[in-house]
């Protein structure tokens, strides 16, 4: 009974990353880090998201922000090295977020 519902739970998930193409979003990601490879990631990851769906990135900073987001992130911002999360040596730092496997999902 339990591997049922781990399966219909990974199914409920692959069909969501589905649904959003959640799949491209991170390919493109991850290819303009490469190609660009900025100092600071995680503010070029903001600033790709803001520009390539803008109206989406409005309504969620608007949203972060109580409704007073004004602008796009900087490209001092962007430019700028990203901060070490705290307790994470910078060379060794590798945080590992478990998350469902679905690699036995058809395609």
């Amino acid at each position: 009974m339990q591997d049922s519902h781990a399966a219909d739970v990974q199914a409920e998930l692959q069909q969501y990353l589905n649904s959003k193409n959640i799949n491209s979003l991170f390919i493109s990601i991850v290819e303009s880090l490469l190609i660009e490879k900025p100092a600071n990631p995680i503010a070029f990851i903001i600033e790709y998201l803001y520009k390539q769906y803008p109206d989406q990135a409005k309504v969620a900073l608007d949203s972060l922000a109580g409704g007073n987001a004004s602008a796009a992130p900087t490209a001092e911002y962007v430019n700028s090295p990203a901060p070490v999360p705290t307790g994470c040596p910078a060379s060794t730092c590798f945080h590992k977020v478990p998350t469902p496997s679905l690699s036995h999902s058809p395609h």
